[in-house]
């Protein structure tokens, strides 16, 4: 085929270089019958159209070189086309053969099954509230997809309680920790106070003790006093050098005339010098100075 079209494309090449060049070499040459042209003219002029026609033959070659090129790159994708059509195509007749047998699949499942569509007809005809089979597959859409949308609440549900369960056992073990803490700590203050108690009704016994003592005390500082007013009043009396009277709450004052007079009443009984008895005989009032230091009533804190 690209033979035929390359010679067919050769010989329209000739017919048109030649009578192109034939027509203009004829109106270029004189008429034979004005002169005779030389032999060296004569082979001039041949070698020159042999030169052309070898030019010619040249371009022709470089040409049919061209289009052989290109019939060679248009027949090497014709090929590579037929072979893609080709491939496509054996790749479709596989694709058809397993859809045929889909279809006699599809075709002996519809045939099984074609007992259901019957007995829906039949349904349909005994129902009032359906008059199409397609109702009927509606509706059960529409409750399958209820059921679907009911199991996924119940599982949102379950999960919620689940998360709460979680959190109540969290917070009952957290609860549970500080109820311990407290109790441990209730229980630590009962010890301070069971403690409080046994050194409050210890104190407390002593400062019965100590009020004990303290009105023991200010009874025998009373009988004291009482018997160092007796004893003034009565030294009072048998002194002779003009005593003043104290004051009768004067303890002190009292107990330093007595101690005077009893100072007096041994030097008239000849029993030393006045300044021999002041070294050897304690005075009244020191001594009764002391013992009333001693009485004093201790004061609670």
């Amino acid at each position: 085929m690209d033979n035929k079209k390359a010679a067919e494309d050769l010989t329209d090449y000739f017919k048109t270089y030649f009578g192109n060049n034939l027509q203009k070499e004829l109106l270029k040459a004189p008429p034979s019958t004005d002169y005779v042209l030389a032999p060296t003219t004569h082979l001039i002029r041949k070698r020159r159209e042999e030169l052309d026609i070898h030019k010619a033959m040249e371009a022709l070659q470089e040409e049919n070189k061209l289009k052989n090129v290109r019939a060679l790159k248009i027949a090497v994708k014709e090929r590579e086309l037929a072979r893609q059509k080709a491939g496509n195509l054996l790749i479709l007749k596989q694709e058809l053969k397993a859809l045929t047998k889909e279809r006699v699949k599809i075709a002996a499942l519809v045939e099984k099954h074609e007992i259901y569509s019957r007995f829906l007809d039949k349904v349909v005809k005994a129902s009032k509230q359906f008059q199409e089979a397609w109702q009927v597959m509606s509706r059960v859409d529409t409750l399958v997809q209820t059921r679907e949308e009911l199991l996924t609440s119940i599982k949102q549900n379950q999960e919620c309680c689940e998360t709460v369960r979680t959190q109540l056992t969290q917070y009952l073990e957290q609860n549970e920790d500080r109820l311990l803490h407290y109790n441990n700590r209730l229980a630590k203050l009962h010890r301070i106070l069971d403690r409080v108690h046994s050194e409050t009704m210890l104190w407390e016994s002593r400062w019965a003790h100590i009020q004990n003592t303290a009105t023991t005390k200010t009874m025998l500082l009373a009988t004291i006093k009482m018997a160092t007013v007796n004893l003034y009043q009565t030294t009072n009396k048998k002194a002779q050098d003009g005593w003043g009277e104290v004051a009768l709450k004067d303890t002190l004052k009292q107990l330093d005339k007595v101690q005077k007079f009893l100072s007096n009443l041994h030097l008239y009984l000849g029993e030393g010098q006045p300044s021999t008895n002041k070294s050897t005989f304690p005075t009244l009032t020191h001594l009764t100075l002391n013992h009333i230091h001693t009485l004093k009533p201790l004061t609670k804190d």
